[in-house]
């Protein structure tokens, strides 16, 4: 499949997301003139999900790994199976289909500052998703999220409490990371996505990273992708154990060390 649009290697990691897989695949199918790489990176799913693969007609290279590696891991080892200039991280419960795809891409090519794009993403009820557009965390942010003062505009919490749309591409923070584009230049130099993260804030650590290199995020509101959000079947308290120590990890790694530790003193961490 050809087109005069950048070439993009799409990386999907599953866990055990049931028929969400499937569906996300099928959606690429819209417009067979695109030219994607497909690549799914399986963590050890127990479920039926990869019969996904099996039923799409679209052409996917399928990797299964022995063991949970984590999302990062899966993310990293998924983009160097690729060649493409453009890399799009997608989750496999994020349905999102070829021609926007094809309009995102042909954004982030068109920015020379800009390294990584992200778009408006709903909920399956067409409501906007909290995380449609946030910013990075520090103290403060993290504090007013967390007792639900950011709910109220003057308290600048982690999300942004507008309607996430306008009429050009925006310059951000941070996207949410369900739908993402990167340069692959530039992801390489960032050697990745930080393995460290077992599942929740790696994005949000890349982000950080690029905005120290002077590497601009974008957003595109005119593309509206669904995301179910939480589609994989996971350990609800192992994942509270994973956000927990992602934001501390973000917090060593960006933030100045009293901001850690009095986070970590609130969490209760040892």
């Amino acid at each position: 499949m050809k087109s005069d649009v950048p070439g993009l290697d799409i990386v999907i990691v599953n866990y055990n997301s049931g028929e969400g897989l499937e569906k996300c695949l099928n959606y690429f199918m819209d417009d067979s003139e695109n030219d994607f790489n497909v690549f799914v990176i399986d963590n050890h799913s127990s479920d039926d999900s990869l019969m996904g693969v099996e039923n799409s007609d679209l052409t996917t290279e399928l990797i299964k790994n022995s063991s949970n590696v984590g999302y990062a891991k899966a993310c990293n080892q998924g983009a160097k199976l690729g060649q493409a200039t453009q890399i799009a991280f997608i989750n496999p419960d994020c349905f999102i289909n070829g021609e926007q795809l094809t309009q995102l891409s042909t954004a982030l090519a068109a920015n020379k500052y800009a390294a990584l794009i992200g778009c408006r993403v709903l909920n399956e009820d067409g409501s906007l998703q909290a995380a449609s557009r946030r910013r990075l965390p520090t103290f403060w942010r993290i504090v007013w999220h967390l007792t639900g003062f950011s709910k109220w505009r003057v308290f600048k919490g982690i999300n942004i409490n507008d309607s996430g749309a306008f009429e050009t591409i925006q310059s951000v923070e941070a996207v949410n990371g369900a739908c993402v584009l990167v340069k692959r230049e530039t992801f390489d130099l960032m050697n990745g996505f930080d393995e460290g993260y077992p599942l929740h804030f790696e994005d949000l650590d890349l982000f950080a990273r690029l905005q120290v290199q002077s590497h601009a995020i974008i957003y595109d509101s005119s593309i509206e992708v669904i995301h179910l959000k939480g589609q994989s079947i996971q350990d609800n308290q192992k994942i509270k154990a994973w956000k927990r120590t992602g934001l501390l990890r973000f917090l060593f790694k960006h933030r100045p060390r009293w901001e850690y530790r009095v986070v970590k003193w609130l969490l209760g961490s040892k």
